[in-house]
């Protein structure tokens, strides 16, 4: 993903960046207008791999997302506030870390991620997903660092 780096004129990937508006960005979704579509609160966004025929989609409270489908409950801890049964933080799920460089511009982006879960804590080893510096309220010192899996940019809270 991404080039090495180089100037042989590569088209660079773009790095993540990070949107602390409410609502959860559902990548591959778009509305009637071919605009990116974000769920309403208390949706979330199921998106399905690339070259799927079945399109991504913000799907109501209660509605599972079909096996291999990216689950997107959150971006930030104020997402979980109106999701199914709340939780305090949102939660990166299922991922390990690794950095991608493009352009001499390096990220975090994640092997292994199946999405993100509102949760009232997140588990040993994980991260909260975040948009703010001020989503990061557990250790001193943390913030808010920008990454990207699938189709979506967001934060994770990082020493």
């Amino acid at each position: 993903m991404g080039d090495d780096g180089g100037d042989s004129g590569a088209t660079c990937e773009p790095p993540p960046t990070l949107y602390p508006a409410p609502g959860v960005y559902c990548p591959g979704d778009k509305d009637d207008a071919g605009d990116t579509v974000t769920c309403a609160a208390g949706q979330h966004c199921c998106e399905t791999p690339q070259g799927s025929s079945t399109a991504s989609a913000c799907q109501p409270p209660g509605t599972a997302c079909a096996s291999g489908t990216i689950d997107w409950e959150c971006l930030q801890p104020a997402d979980c506030a109106n999701f199914e049964g709340g939780g305090a933080v949102c939660c990166v799920v299922g991922a390990t870390k690794t950095t991608v460089t493009s352009c001499d511009a390096g990220w975090t982006e994640w092997n292994g991620f199946t999405g993100t879960k509102c949760m009232a804590s997140c588990p040993s080893g994980s991260y909260v997903a975040c948009q703010a510096n001020s989503d990061c309220t557990g250790d001193a010192g943390t913030t808010c660092t920008v990454s990207k899996s699938n189709g979506s940019d967001f934060g994770y809270c990082t020493p």
